[in-house]
């Protein structure tokens, strides 16, 4: 059965989905070869201090990024922003 109890509430939380967003940023930085911390250092040196716990809150969807960070993300990953936002799909 695993680690947790099926019914726990950290199974729950760890198996919740996350947007299709998040998974478009988690790609997208997997794609560009960036882990989290090489994200968030990245963005620091471009003018935008980041953590890498930052980066992990925006793929998990605890929290969003101002534009201009935001920008600077799609830039450091080479993507649009619309790819991000899933809207060239």
């Amino acid at each position: 059965m695993g680690i947790f109890n099926e019914k726990s509430e950290e199974h729950v939380r760890l198996k919740r989905k996350v947007s299709k967003f998040a998974k478009n940023l988690i790609e997208a930085r997997h794609a560009a070869g960036h882990s989290q911390e090489t994200a968030a250092d990245a963005l620091t040196e471009a003018g935008f201090p980041t953590m890498r716990t930052t980066v992990w809150n925006w793929e998990h969807d605890k929290s969003t990024s101002k534009i201009p960070t935001f920008v600077a993300y799609c830039k450091i990953l080479n993507v649009t922003p619309n790819q991000l936002l899933g809207f060239d799909e």
